[in-house]
């Protein structure tokens, strides 16, 4: 009987060894898919900001051309005004022929960087500082 009993406890040590393992792998792993998670959101906002300045500029030089807008590119102009998601406020502002977007972080933890485009600058501009938004100032994104 005093076998089964010891039997039994080393399966049981040997269980609470791996589970610790298994702990301690979920422990190294979990901060790195957090921040792979917040990259995505930062490139996501980005490509954002770079899809609505293309699409502008280009809808600049249909208009040049054709003296009238181009309907294939308005759905990718956002309406002016804000629009919140999960990540990032961004921010369509349009006086006359003049326009700026902004993609701001609701917080540092979902993603440090903000980016900023306008119709009077051809590049979309990065700020990496929490709390201070990208303006035409800040650096060119790489």
């Amino acid at each position: 009987m005093k076998r089964n009993k010891e039997a039994g406890f080393i399966v049981l040590l040997e269980m609470l060894v791996a589970v610790g393992v298994l702990l301690v792998l979920l422990a190294i792993a979990t901060p790195s898919a957090l921040q792979i998670q917040n990259s995505q959101n930062a490139q996501t906002a980005k490509t954002q900001v770079f899809i609505v300045r293309n699409a502008e500029a280009a809808q600049a030089v249909c208009i040049a051309n054709a003296q009238t807008t181009c309907t294939a590119l308005t759905y990718l102009i956002p309406q002016p005004g804000p629009v919140t998601t999960a990540q990032f406020n961004f921010v369509m502002v349009v006086s006359g022929s003049t326009w700026s977007y902004s993609a701001a972080p609701i917080s540092n933890i979902k993603a440090p960087q903000s980016f900023y485009a306008s119709s009077a600058d051809p590049y979309v501009h990065c700020s990496f500082v929490w709390g201070v938004p990208a303006t035409a100032a800040s650096a060119v994104c790489p």
